[in-house]
């Protein structure tokens, strides 16, 4: 079963974050200096960074993306009904 949230699901939304807007992948020769505690912590803001950056792209988007589409089908419902009433009202005429 694949999973929902893994990187081919970000690949099919066709999103993908500005990877300089979040810390580097550590280099070989910053790993060597590094102790394992200070590794866990520096991968561990990066992944932090780098799920609010998905965060923030999905929603400017995706979720924003359907707003308003939703709003764009309640003017044109709104349009459609008024034009029914005023037909209907001159009929009644």
């Amino acid at each position: 079963m694949a999973s929902i949230y893994g990187r081919n699901n970000q690949q099919e939304r066709g999103l993908s974050v500005n990877q300089d807007k979040i810390r580097p992948k550590l280099t070989s020769e910053q790993r060597k200096t590094m102790s394992e505690v200070e590794k866990k912590a520096y991968n561990a803001e990066r992944l932090k960074e780098y799920r609010t950056e998905y965060i923030n792209l999905y929603s400017k988007e995706v979720v924003a993306k359907g707003r308003a589409e939703k709003r764009q089908e309640k003017k044109e419902a709104l349009a459609f009904y008024q034009q029914y009433k005023a037909q209907q009202a001159q009929i009644a005429v």
